[in-house]
């Protein structure tokens, strides 16, 4: 997934799907509570979409580890909920990940390669390892060379 959109949540915690994650996403996907390390090792709360088949491989991923080192995952999986939009491509964001992604009424979805991430508009806009910069875009390309 790509791109990025900007929306606000509405009263209940609604969120209408951009046209340009619909598809991506599917027809049914979760909503999981998500992070993203600063250059400076700051972590930031947000929410992940994940697509059923990125959710899948995930969920495999937890079951081939020993059950001691898999117990920590179960505060990710419970509060993780599955969404299957309505007619109006709206899903319901619970309050508890509300609340634990620090999300207010304007927020921002953005492609994230297999998933999408949620962010408060505002913590996006004050995370400078987010934003598009000449050092940024070299970071990553020298990361995936090696």
């Amino acid at each position: 997934m790509t791109g990025k959109s900007e929306h606000n949540l509405d009263s209940k915690g609604r969120l209408i799907l951009p046209v340009r994650f619909r598809a991506d996403l599917g027809e049914a996907f979760y909503v999981a509570a998500g992070y993203h390390r600063t250059q400076e090792g700051k972590l930031i709360p947000n929410l992940t979409l994940y697509p059923m088949d990125a959710w899948n491989d995930m969920c495999a991923k937890f079951a081939a580890l020993p059950e001691d080192e898999s117990s920590v995952a179960e505060a990710f999986f419970a509060s993780a909920e599955r969404c299957e939009p309505d007619s109006q491509y709206r899903i319901v964001i619970p309050s508890y990940l509300r609340e634990y992604a620090q999300l207010k009424k304007a927020v921002v979805l953005i492609g994230c390669n297999t998933r999408a991430k949620l962010w408060d508009a505002d913590l996006l806009a004050q995370t400078e390892s987010m934003k598009l910069s000449v050092n940024n875009i070299a970071r990553m390309m020298q990361a995936i060379r090696g």
